[in-house]
């Protein structure tokens, strides 16, 4: 957990970092929101998930996969816009383990190997600050509606002596599938940096909120006003 939030301490650190350096490789303003109604972004993200309710003992609680979306946005005026974005995931594991009733300690257990893929719909009101300028920061918040396929492949390992040594048998479980519709919470911070008059690139760290914190990710995308 300490790793995890080291980790998003440096997205968030990066993402603020941005904004001087990119402005400082312009010498003009230009327009953005006022002079456009639309933009379009295509995005890559590293995407971390929360999963440490799952059953049994996980030897980890959260899962990391890439993220892949696009989105579209209107501006309502200068600063005020609303996000539309479908995205999906790769593919995020977990591992877990539970003691079979009555055996003896590590001798009999079931192991479940979870994998988690995500297909999300999401609108999102932001607000983008300054005025006619290179680099725009901007917050948001608004609401993720998640498609959530988790499949479990599970086995019985048993260790058992035999003479003067031991054996070791796995005994494999019925594939599950499930697939879940969930509501989620978002909030988001970061900035928007013109490369000209109408591109522009886009860094954000969002954070989704049901269970607590669910996922974060750190997204990356190159965009367009029209």
């Amino acid at each position: 957990m300490h790793r995890f939030c080291r980790s998003m301490a440096a997205a968030l650190v990066a993402t603020a970092s941005l904004t001087p350096v990119v402005a400082s490789g312009q010498t003009t303003p230009t327009t953005s929101g006022a002079a456009t109604d639309f933009d379009a972004t295509g995005y890559v993200a590293w995407l971390r998930g929360n999963r440490g309710g799952i059953g049994g003992d996980t030897f980890r609680d959260w899962f990391s996969t890439g993220l892949w979306g696009a989105g579209l946005g209107r501006y309502w005026t200068e600063h005020l816009k609303t996000e539309a974005e479908v995205t999906s995931t790769g593919r995020g594991t977990l591992v877990s383990f539970e003691q079979v009733p009555g055996a003896q300690p590590f001798s009999r257990g079931i192991y479940r190997n979870h994998a988690y893929r995500l297909h999300t719909l999401s609108l999102v009101q932001s607000y983008q600050f300054r005025h006619n300028q290179w680099v725009h920061p901007f917050a948001g918040a608004g609401l993720d509606i998640d498609w959530e396929r988790r499949t479990t492949d599970g086995s019985v390992q048993s260790i058992d002596s035999v003479g003067d040594g031991v054996v070791v048998t796995s005994d494999p479980l019925p594939r599950e599938d499930h697939t879940t519709v969930i509501a989620r919470a978002v909030a988001m911070v970061g900035c928007k940096a013109y490369l000209a008059r109408h591109a522009f690139l886009r860094t954000d760290v969002r954070a989704s909120i049901h269970d607590g914190v669910d996922h974060v990710a750190w997204r990356f995308g190159l965009g367009w006003d029209f």
